[in-house]
């Protein structure tokens, strides 16, 4: 969850803080749906039509506490500055703002989504969590969101020969007979 609008607490969350969550969700997203004693954030419906239960971890449920709204604990979290009863409906009031003056281009609020996945997966979380973290129906869907790092294949392979017995250096290993010399 990565908020940085001056109008509702200002509030800058980092890697461990995601959500993961669509714009679309986050927005409406209601102090009701959140299980303050499981720390779980129940969505009922995203936008494939089924129920979402994002686990919040610490960092998350401190940024929401410190928001104006949070006194109340009821409404949405994210409100509209002209009517504090409705959510916000978009970033459109400030995201572009704080790219433009952070000097980055080419850059949507889905990216973070994307970050979310990469991020988790690069920390070895299992494609299938991620999914369900995402609320993918497929892991198709989650494999083209979740991009790992240059390096990241190289570190898999090596795990390989945590466990191997290795080949002393004196000892060369053989050609096979019917390779060309």
């Amino acid at each position: 969850m990565l908020t940085i609008d001056p109008g509702d607490a200002s509030v800058v969350t980092s890697r461990e803080e995601f959500t993961g969550l669509r714009l679309r969700s986050q927005y409406s997203v209601t102090y009701g749906m959140i299980d303050w004693t499981r720390n779980v954030l129940d969505i009922p419906r995203t936008k494939n039509d089924e129920p979402l239960h994002i686990p919040l971890n610490s960092d998350v449920l401190a940024a929401i506490r410190s928001l104006p709204s949070s006194k109340e604990r009821k409404g949405p979290i994210f409100r509209n500055q002209k009517r504090p009863e409705k959510p916000v409906l978009s970033n459109d009031h400030w995201f572009k703002a704080v790219l433009k003056a952070a000097g980055i281009g080419d850059f949507k609020w889905h990216d973070l989504r994307r970050t979310f996945a990469s991020w988790l997966v690069q920390d070895g979380v299992p494609l299938d969590r991620v999914s369900k973290l995402l609320g993918h129906k497929s892991l198709t869907m989650t494999m083209r969101c979740a991009h790992l790092a240059p390096n990241q294949l190289h570190e898999d392979v090596a795990l390989l020969t945590r466990n191997s017995t290795s080949v002393a250096p004196e000892q060369k290993l053989q050609k096979h007979t019917d390779e060309p010399t």
